[in-house]
């Protein structure tokens, strides 16, 4: 290849890289194609020139391990394709109460808020097992954010220890980037509205981040899920970490909502912390407020009202 023809390559995936907002391809490795195990297959599909991973789950545990022991217990089968090479979309996408992204075991990644209501934390929380999964009362079985198993865990379902300080490959969301795990040196502040940042030299590939703290796992969709479980109203980007962009299916809309907005009343947290909400319908955080004032606000409703007050009642 001749220098010219060679510069001419790089200068258009340079362009191609910062038209993306900066960030590298993020097409699964793979290193992490062969970690997916246990109930999941993967099988390559070809369409004309695109290429595509199908990811399936036999439905069934593997080991048939749950905190009842029984071995018939069961998840749903799970089946979804996937562009190998995900792109950002021009628009940012809500995330429905359903299936956000499938782990290497099998189990899929479920929106941590359903019927508008937050399951990790709060009165309404869910209790997680521990493998840091949660069963449902019709016998299924997912992950609400980054599944932090204990050590009564057998390993062959664990996919993240408590105590945990590395860098791990979770699995995949529904528009094909790569969700990781949390990891000491992670700056917030370099993390996007859609819980998404670049992974550390020399990968530099885009990511979803699950971590401890709220909203968990992803908040928005970066790309553009093939599999189209439900809808997904576009989000208007808000440039905050510390929100999650929930589609109203009745109302065929976005809101963003706040911790407060789905743990526990708002007006009772409003009365306590400093007032940053907006009060129009279905809640949400105002643009205007910055980072600082953000994280202020979270923390004081965490510490001073969550412990007290929240309630199962209307937000």
């Amino acid at each position: 290849m001749s220098p010219i023809i060679l510069m001419l390559l790089l200068m258009c995936l340079t362009a191609l890289h910062q038209a993306n907002g900066g960030y590298s391809f993020s097409r699964l490795t793979e290193r992490e194609i062969l970690s997916f195990g246990g109930s999941t297959r993967i099988n390559w599909v070809t369409e004309g020139n695109m290429e595509f991973l199908n990811i399936q789950s036999s439905g069934y545990w593997q080991a048939g391990y749950w905190q009842s022991g029984s071995a018939a217990d069961r998840m749903n089968a799970l089946s979804f394709t996937i562009v190998k090479e995900p792109v950002w979309g021009t628009q940012l996408l809500s995330i429905s109460e359903d299936i956000i992204g499938i782990s290497v075991n099998g189990v899929a990644f479920y929106s941590p808020l359903m019927g508008g209501r937050n399951m990790v934390e709060g009165e309404t929380k869910q209790n997680a097992d521990n493998c840091g999964g949660y069963r449902q009362q019709d016998g299924t079985y997912r992950y609400y954010g980054l599944p932090i198993a204990d050590f009564a865990c057998p390993q062959s379902q664990a996919i993240y220890y408590t105590g945990s300080t590395e860098m791990v490959f979770l699995g995949v969301a529904m528009d094909g980037f790569p969700i990781y795990s949390e990891w000491a040196g992670l700056v917030p502040s370099s993390m996007d509205e859609c819980g998404g940042t670049n992974l550390p030299e020399p990968d530099g590939r885009y990511a979803y981040i699950a971590r401890r703290e709220y909203p968990y796992l992803i908040s928005c969709f970066r790309g553009r899920p093939i599999t189209q479980l439900t809808t997904h109203p576009v989000c208007t980007p808000m440039h905050s970490t510390a929100l999650h962009c929930a589609a109203d299916k009745v109302e065929g809309r976005s809101y963003w909502k706040t911790f407060c907005d789905v743990t526990c009343w708002r007006d009772e947290c409003s009365r306590a912390c400093p007032d940053f909400t907006n009060t129009g319908q279905g809640g949400g955080m105002a643009s205007w407020a910055s980072a600082e004032e953000l994280y202020g606000y979270f923390t004081c409703m965490k510490k001073l009202i969550l412990p007290h007050i929240c309630s199962i009642g209307d937000a």
